[in-house]
């Protein structure tokens, strides 16, 4: 299962398209954190953009799979379809982990390097990031053993121009005062659950895909 794990963010880091693709995004994120300090921006970073990324390694690495029909070697491995699909939910998930990471400095640095806003704000902007980032995990994951990459990644694609047309509107029509009110327990004590539950029937749903696929 590591090997599979280190294959995947070798071919996130490694491979020189996927790389760029990764160093230009997180530019953009310095870019708006810089030049566009408010908590709509802080919001849209956090909450919105760096969730979209955690099921980046097992689009990169799907990609490369089929294009190298490396799913017909893995099944020769002495591994169990359901060990194949949980280490590539690990890459997601050690990824996902890492852009938390990266969240929280965006958070900290734009309270109290740019006060765009209070700590308390931050930290539940950045939960409700978290929190995305497992149901969009759960969803794109599934998507992807579904679809395969390129039907997935049109799927993902869909899913992302929604997102970002719904922030639009919600950016102008929507006070976040009482959401930015509700408190991190109550906030972190359900949705963080659902998120989780999301992510454990999404892992059994793609074993099952993955199993009807390669039976």
């Amino acid at each position: 299962m590591l090997g599979i794990v280190l294959k995947d963010f070798y071919e996130c880091f490694c491979i020189k398209k996927n790389l760029l693709g990764i160093i230009f995004g997180f530019s953009i994120l310095v870019i708006l954190t810089l030049f566009s300090p408010n908590v709509y921006t802080l919001a849209l970073l956090v909450s919105v953009s760096i969730p979209f990324v955690s099921s980046s390694p097992l689009q990169y690495s799907m990609e490369q799979d089929e294009i190298s029909k490396f799913d017909d070697i893995l099944l020769t491995y002495p591994l169990t379809k359901n060990e194949i699909v949980l280490a590539k939910y690990l890459s997601c998930l050690i990824f996902t982990f890492c852009s938390w990471l990266i969240s929280l400095i965006i958070v900290l640095f734009s309270v109290y390097m740019m006060h765009v806003c209070d700590l308390s704000t931050g930290l539940l902007l950045l939960c409700i990031g978290m929190i995305l980032s497992l149901l969009l995990l759960a969803v794109n994951c599934i998507g992807f053993f579904l679809l395969g990459n390129k039907k997935g990644t049109i799927a993902y694609i869909i899913v992302l121009v929604l997102a970002a047309f719904s922030y639009v509107i919600i950016y102008f029509n929507v006070d976040f005062t009482p959401l930015l009110n509700l408190g991190l327990p109550l906030l972190l004590g359900i949705t963080f659950l659902i998120s989780a539950a999301l992510l454990g029937l999404s892992y059994l749903g793609s074993v099952k895909v993955y199993t009807r696929k390669h039976s």
